[in-house]
């Protein structure tokens, strides 16, 4: 709407020139540029941005050998979007093109990978008295490769195992209106379908000779539709604000089969899923102070259904960090949620704004890696759904108002993340009733503080810690706690010219990435430094 306004407002053209370089550690460098341009009806945007970094070793230094190198990855990314103002009542239409090229060395010779990804979106909204209207088009094409290969022990040479092929296509669209039936009630209704199509290619390779393609092609769709209504009456001197929605979706994978071939064609076809979901939420706010208090003190409450539709990689696709193999299951069935949190926040002027949430979700059908052989380190897992994990906790956040240039945020998070129910016909895997699930700390604390002296330089700094975390179902590979702070600044020098820098992981700590069990690194300490440039006429 600031935008529209602005067009509306301008006779003559508005052109912006933006642009930024810097140089890091670990052979890095970062290029970016935006060009704008707009006049009363129109606005063009044009943006470009590189990548180039040697990277590090993510091995740990007490288990590296010969076939470690530094984890690198060069990027190239695109965007070019037009926007048109159609009329003076709001209404507008615009298309969109992005483009992402990148190629990544995985930390030995023979492991990479690469995407190329082109996206595009197109729509339009419409404004008709207090009925409001939008229509988005979209697409994508993405292609992606990979190698995988085999260490030997004491990490001195590798051989290729494996080379995977993903084209992917996608399509969809949404439509949804909302309008305002009276001072206190607005609802909305909305339709959308997501499409994609995907074929997984794997060549094996023996002794540097590529064996026999497996393709497996399938197809996914969702459709689903949904109605929400804000209901928000005024009591005394409270505001009292409920949402409540529904959803309904029909989640489907069709035409899976793979395709080997050599001198025969073999072709396997896969099951097919068709899930029906209806998914409920309801959100509730009391404000105890009246509309016109900038401050104040109020509760809040949600309730809630939803689902997450097992993709195509979890179904179809294997993968493989280390020795540690995942294999795909194209029997899996989409996992189910259900959850509720409440809290409540308060501000003290001139002091701060504290807000706090309890909240409890349980998660049945969980997609999980599922042990199913092990010899010496290597392992072979499986995507399978278990039976119920929950999750449940705290957090709090609070955050102060600017007082002289300073401002400050700090958050706290404690979860409690368990499986409660498990099955499972492997017989190498262990119970895992009452573990924690992999990746979620018990503990995080996140702050931030930013300080602006005028015409000097803007100070920022982050500070977190991450507690105790595994990277295994079974919690046999612990992720240690650490701490890790991060600076930068920022200084203008004249005409649209200014100078920033910044260290990420300031004090050099030596953070776990991961353990597989192979135990991987987390970036080293990073020093960066740039110009940026912004001109407009």
């Amino acid at each position: 709407v600031v935008a529209r306004a602005a067009l509306a407002s301008r006779a003559t053209p508005i052109y912006t020139l933006s642009a930024d370089t810097s140089g890091a550690t670990e052979n890095s460098a970062l290029g970016d540029a935006a060009l704008t341009a707009a006049n009363r009806r129109l606005q063009g945007l044009a943006a470009l941005s590189v990548l180039s970094t040697g990277g590090y070793i993510a091995t740990a230094p007490a288990s590296r050998g010969l076939v470690d190198v530094p984890s690198n990855v060069v990027s190239e990314s695109a965007r070019g979007e037009l926007r048109g103002l159609l009329d003076a009542a709001g209404d507008a239409a615009f298309l969109r093109g992005n483009l992402l090229n990148e190629a990544r060395s995985n930390g030995t010779p023979l492991t990479t990978n690469g995407t190329r990804l082109w996206r595009y979106q197109a729509g339009g909204d419409a404004v008709r008295g207090l009925t409001t209207a939008s229509l988005r088009l979209f697409g994508s094409r993405e292609t992606y490769r990979q190698s995988f290969s085999s260490v030997a022990t004491g990490r001195n040479s590798e051989t290729l195992t494996r080379l995977q092929q993903v084209p992917t296509d996608e399509l969809g669209f949404s439509l949804q209106a909302a309008r305002q039936l009276r001072e206190t009630l607005t609802a909305a209704l909305g339709l959308d379908l997501r499409d994609i199509r995907a074929t997984d290619d794997e060549t094996p390779v023996s002794n540097g000779a590529p064996g026999t393609t497996a393709s497996t092609d399938a197809h996914q769709r969702d459709v689903g539709g949904f109605a929400v209504a804000n209901w928000r009456p005024e009591f005394h001197a409270g505001v009292f604000s409920a949402t409540g929605s529904i959803r309904a979706d029909s989640f489907r994978t069709f035409d899976a089969q793979q395709t080997s071939s050599n001198r025969a064609v073999a072709t396997t076809p896969f099951p097919q899923e068709n899930e029906l979901f209806a998914s409920p939420h309801l959100g509730l706010v009391y404000r105890l102070s009246a509309p016109h208090v900038p401050t104040g003190t109020g509760l809040t409450a949600n309730g809630f259904r939803a689902f997450r539709g097992p993709t195509l990689n979890e179904l179809y696709r294997t993968g493989q960090v280390a020795a540690q193999t995942t294999l795909a299951n194209p029997a899996l069935l989409a996992e189910r949620a259900t959850g509720y949190e409440f809290g409540g926040y308060t501000s003290v002027p001139r002091f701060a704004t504290v807000r706090a949430t309890y909240f409890w979700t349980v998660v049945n059908r969980p997609i999980s890696a599922v042990l199913l052989s092990q010899t010496g380190a290597a392992q072979t897992l499986q995507r399978q759904n278990l039976g119920q994990i929950r999750s449940r906790g705290l957090s709090v956040e609070a955050a102060t108002p600017s007082l002289r240039g300073f401002t400050a945020t700090a958050s706290y998070q404690l979860a409690f993340a368990t499986v409660t129910r498990f099955n499972t016909a492997s017989a190498a895997q262990p119970p895992l009733v009452g573990k924690l699930i992999p990746q979620v700390p018990r503990q995080a604390i996140t702050a931030t503080a930013n300080y602006g002296v005028r015409r000097l330089a803007a100070f920022h700094a982050i500070a977190s810690y991450t507690g105790l975390q595994y990277d295994d179902a079974a919690n046999q590979f612990a992720l240690h706690p650490y701490a890790r702070f991060d600076v930068s600044a920022d200084r203008p020098l004249t005409r649209g010219l200014s100078v920033f820098g910044s260290v990420q992981n300031l004090l050099n700590r030596s953070i776990d990435a991961g353990r597989t069990p192979l135990l991987t690194l987390a970036s080293p300490r990073l020093v960066q430094a740039g110009l940026r440039f912004t001109f407009a006429r």
